[in-house]
Protein backbone atom coordinates (compact mmCIF):
# COMPACT_ATOMS: atom_id res chain seq x y z
CA UNK A 1 0.00 0.00 0.00
CA UNK A 2 1.11 3.54 -0.65
CA UNK A 3 0.57 6.10 1.83
CA UNK A 4 1.32 9.75 0.44
CA UNK A 5 3.13 12.55 2.21
CA UNK A 6 -0.20 15.43 2.06
CA UNK A 7 -1.50 14.00 5.16
CA UNK A 8 -5.29 13.26 3.09
CA UNK A 9 -4.51 9.10 3.13
CA UNK A 10 -4.09 6.67 5.91
CA UNK A 11 -3.50 3.02 6.07
CA UNK A 12 -5.36 1.02 9.53
CA UNK A 13 -5.10 -2.48 10.15
CA UNK A 14 -7.18 -4.67 12.38
CA UNK A 15 -5.52 -7.88 13.57
CA UNK A 16 -8.52 -9.44 15.43
CA UNK A 17 -6.95 -9.83 18.80
CA UNK A 18 -9.40 -6.67 20.48
CA UNK A 19 -7.19 -3.76 19.96
CA UNK A 20 -9.58 -2.39 17.63
CA UNK A 21 -8.01 -0.13 14.25
CA UNK A 22 -4.90 0.48 14.44
CA UNK A 23 -2.85 3.42 11.97
CA UNK A 24 0.16 2.22 10.27
CA UNK A 25 2.41 5.48 9.94
CA UNK A 26 4.38 5.55 6.20
CA UNK A 27 7.22 2.97 6.76
CA UNK A 28 5.97 1.75 10.46
CA UNK A 29 4.72 -1.93 11.53
CA UNK A 30 2.50 -2.88 14.33
CA UNK A 31 3.19 -5.23 16.80
CA UNK A 32 0.64 -7.74 17.39
CA UNK A 33 1.10 -10.65 20.61
CA UNK A 34 -1.93 -13.09 20.17
CA UNK A 35 -3.29 -15.58 22.42
CA UNK A 36 -5.36 -18.83 23.04
CA UNK A 37 -5.24 -21.70 20.50
CA UNK A 38 -2.99 -22.06 17.77
CA UNK A 39 -5.09 -21.82 14.30
CA UNK A 40 -6.29 -19.14 12.03
CA UNK A 41 -6.45 -15.47 12.49
CA UNK A 42 -8.28 -13.26 9.99
CA UNK A 43 -6.53 -9.50 9.48
CA UNK A 44 -8.48 -6.31 8.03
CA UNK A 45 -7.11 -3.87 6.21
CA UNK A 46 -8.62 -0.55 5.19
CA UNK A 47 -7.11 2.72 3.22
CA UNK A 48 -8.76 5.91 4.13
CA UNK A 49 -8.69 9.40 2.02
CA UNK A 50 -9.79 12.55 4.18
CA UNK A 51 -11.37 10.15 6.51
CA UNK A 52 -12.83 8.34 4.06
CA UNK A 53 -12.89 4.81 3.56
CA UNK A 54 -11.77 3.96 -0.07
CA UNK A 55 -10.82 0.07 -0.05
CA UNK A 56 -11.32 -2.46 2.76
CA UNK A 57 -9.65 -6.10 2.63
CA UNK A 58 -8.84 -8.88 4.61
CA UNK A 59 -6.49 -12.05 4.28
CA UNK A 60 -5.85 -14.92 6.74
CA UNK A 61 -2.47 -15.65 8.40
CA UNK A 62 -1.94 -19.35 10.76
CA UNK A 63 -0.90 -18.54 13.91
CA UNK A 64 0.89 -21.77 15.66
CA UNK A 65 1.33 -21.04 19.63
CA UNK A 66 4.57 -21.26 21.26
CA UNK A 67 4.27 -23.69 24.56
CA UNK A 68 4.78 -21.32 27.31
CA UNK A 69 7.85 -21.72 28.92
CA UNK A 70 9.71 -19.93 31.57
CA UNK A 71 11.00 -16.68 31.22
CA UNK A 72 12.72 -13.52 33.01
CA UNK A 73 14.41 -10.42 32.51
CA UNK A 74 18.08 -9.54 34.18
CA UNK A 75 18.72 -5.57 34.27
CA UNK A 76 22.73 -4.96 33.83
CA UNK A 77 22.90 -1.39 34.58
CA UNK A 78 25.09 1.09 32.73
CA UNK A 79 28.32 1.75 33.85
CA UNK A 80 31.69 3.89 32.01
CA UNK A 81 32.06 1.16 29.40
CA UNK A 82 28.62 0.56 27.84
CA UNK A 83 24.99 1.76 27.99
CA UNK A 84 23.57 -1.02 29.55
CA UNK A 85 20.64 -3.28 28.46
CA UNK A 86 17.81 -5.51 29.55
CA UNK A 87 18.41 -8.97 29.20
CA UNK A 88 15.59 -10.87 28.07
CA UNK A 89 15.87 -14.90 29.14
CA UNK A 90 13.64 -17.89 27.42
CA UNK A 91 13.81 -20.94 29.33
CA UNK A 92 14.02 -24.12 26.74
CA UNK A 93 10.98 -26.14 27.42
CA UNK A 94 13.00 -28.87 28.97
CA UNK A 95 13.37 -26.97 32.09
CA UNK A 96 12.17 -23.58 33.87
CA UNK A 97 14.86 -21.89 35.38
CA UNK A 98 18.88 -21.54 36.13
CA UNK A 99 21.37 -23.03 35.58
CA UNK A 100 21.21 -22.62 31.77
CA UNK A 101 21.54 -25.69 29.43
CA UNK A 102 22.58 -24.43 25.93
CA UNK A 103 22.54 -20.72 25.77
CA UNK A 104 22.07 -19.40 22.82
CA UNK A 105 22.78 -15.54 23.40
CA UNK A 106 20.55 -12.86 20.27
CA UNK A 107 21.76 -9.51 19.90
CA UNK A 108 20.14 -6.89 18.82
CA UNK A 109 20.92 -4.63 16.03
CA UNK A 110 21.01 -0.69 15.61
CA UNK A 111 18.18 0.10 17.29
CA UNK A 112 17.38 4.46 17.97
CA UNK A 113 14.24 3.52 19.88
CA UNK A 114 15.39 4.07 22.94
CA UNK A 115 16.49 7.28 22.69
CA UNK A 116 14.11 8.37 19.84
CA UNK A 117 11.19 6.84 20.80
CA UNK A 118 9.52 9.58 18.41
CA UNK A 119 10.82 8.41 15.31
CA UNK A 120 10.84 4.21 15.75
CA UNK A 121 9.46 1.88 18.17
CA UNK A 122 12.18 -0.16 19.89
CA UNK A 123 13.44 -3.45 19.01
CA UNK A 124 12.39 -5.82 21.46
CA UNK A 125 13.35 -8.85 22.46
CA UNK A 126 9.67 -10.14 20.47
CA UNK A 127 11.01 -8.34 17.33
CA UNK A 128 14.46 -9.69 17.64
CA UNK A 129 12.95 -13.34 18.11
CA UNK A 130 10.98 -13.08 14.86
CA UNK A 131 13.35 -11.18 12.56
CA UNK A 132 15.69 -14.54 13.77
CA UNK A 133 12.96 -17.38 14.03
CA UNK A 134 14.05 -18.87 10.46
CA UNK A 135 17.96 -18.66 10.96
CA UNK A 136 17.19 -20.04 14.46
CA UNK A 137 15.51 -23.30 12.27
CA UNK A 138 18.21 -23.63 10.15
CA UNK A 139 20.64 -23.79 12.51
CA UNK A 140 19.02 -26.10 14.52
CA UNK A 141 18.13 -23.78 17.56
CA UNK A 142 15.49 -24.35 19.37
CA UNK A 143 13.33 -26.24 21.56
CA UNK A 144 16.24 -27.63 23.74
CA UNK A 145 18.53 -24.21 23.82
CA UNK A 146 17.62 -21.27 26.05
CA UNK A 147 17.50 -17.93 24.74
CA UNK A 148 19.43 -14.71 25.83
CA UNK A 149 18.22 -11.51 24.10
CA UNK A 150 20.46 -8.55 24.65
CA UNK A 151 18.00 -5.39 24.25
CA UNK A 152 20.78 -2.81 24.79
CA UNK A 153 20.38 0.45 26.68
CA UNK A 154 21.25 2.84 23.71
CA UNK A 155 21.31 0.70 20.29
CA UNK A 156 22.88 3.66 18.82
CA UNK A 157 26.22 3.67 20.83
CA UNK A 158 29.63 3.15 19.76
CA UNK A 159 29.95 -0.55 18.50
CA UNK A 160 33.05 -1.04 20.80
CA UNK A 161 30.76 0.21 23.87
CA UNK A 162 28.38 -2.32 23.37
CA UNK A 163 30.23 -5.03 22.82
CA UNK A 164 31.67 -4.39 26.28
CA UNK A 165 28.40 -4.97 27.68
CA UNK A 166 27.80 -8.55 25.34
CA UNK A 167 30.94 -9.22 26.88
CA UNK A 168 29.64 -8.78 30.14
CA UNK A 169 26.76 -10.87 28.99
CA UNK A 170 28.96 -13.33 27.65
CA UNK A 171 30.66 -13.73 31.16
CA UNK A 172 27.32 -13.66 33.12
CA UNK A 173 25.96 -16.33 31.09
CA UNK A 174 29.00 -18.66 31.34
CA UNK A 175 28.92 -17.96 35.32
CA UNK A 176 24.98 -19.38 35.59
CA UNK A 177 25.13 -22.64 32.87
CA UNK A 178 25.72 -25.85 33.45
CA UNK A 179 29.29 -26.21 32.68
CA UNK A 180 31.06 -27.57 30.02
CA UNK A 181 28.02 -26.71 28.07
CA UNK A 182 29.40 -23.99 24.73
CA UNK A 183 27.30 -20.72 23.99
CA UNK A 184 25.74 -20.16 20.27
CA UNK A 185 25.99 -16.04 19.61
CA UNK A 186 23.95 -14.72 17.09
CA UNK A 187 23.97 -11.20 16.02
CA UNK A 188 21.85 -8.92 14.14
CA UNK A 189 23.43 -5.65 12.13
CA UNK A 190 25.35 -4.44 13.84
CA UNK A 191 25.23 -6.89 16.40
CA UNK A 192 26.78 -9.17 14.61
CA UNK A 193 29.94 -6.29 14.72
CA UNK A 194 29.35 -6.00 18.34
CA UNK A 195 29.80 -10.13 18.74
CA UNK A 196 32.38 -9.80 16.69
CA UNK A 197 34.32 -7.37 18.59
CA UNK A 198 33.58 -8.58 21.97
CA UNK A 199 34.92 -11.99 21.44
CA UNK A 200 37.79 -11.11 19.60
CA UNK A 201 38.51 -9.03 22.70
CA UNK A 202 38.31 -12.11 24.32
CA UNK A 203 40.33 -14.82 22.43
CA UNK A 204 43.48 -11.99 22.21
CA UNK A 205 43.25 -11.19 26.03
CA UNK A 206 43.30 -14.76 26.89
CA UNK A 207 39.67 -14.95 28.06
CA UNK A 208 37.28 -18.43 27.17
CA UNK A 209 34.16 -17.23 26.28
CA UNK A 210 33.03 -20.57 26.17
CA UNK A 211 31.53 -20.48 22.67
CA UNK A 212 31.51 -22.53 20.42
CA UNK A 213 30.25 -20.82 17.30
CA UNK A 214 28.81 -17.13 16.17
CA UNK A 215 26.34 -15.97 14.05
CA UNK A 216 26.32 -12.89 12.29
CA UNK A 217 22.64 -11.73 10.48
CA UNK A 218 22.42 -9.31 7.73
CA UNK A 219 25.77 -7.96 9.91
CA UNK A 220 28.31 -5.17 7.49
CA UNK A 221 31.61 -6.87 7.88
Amino acid sequence: FYVNDDGKSDMNIQLNFGAGWQAIAKGGYVMAQFTGDSGPRTIQYRTLINGVVENLGTFDIDIVMSPQWGSTDINFPATADHSGANVHIEFSGQHSGFPLQNPVILVEGFDPGQVAPDLVANMTWITLSSILQNLRTQQNLNNDHDFIYIDFGNGTDDIVRNAALVEEVIEWVNANKVAGNQNVVIGHSMGGLAARYALSRMAKAGENSQTRQLITHDSPH
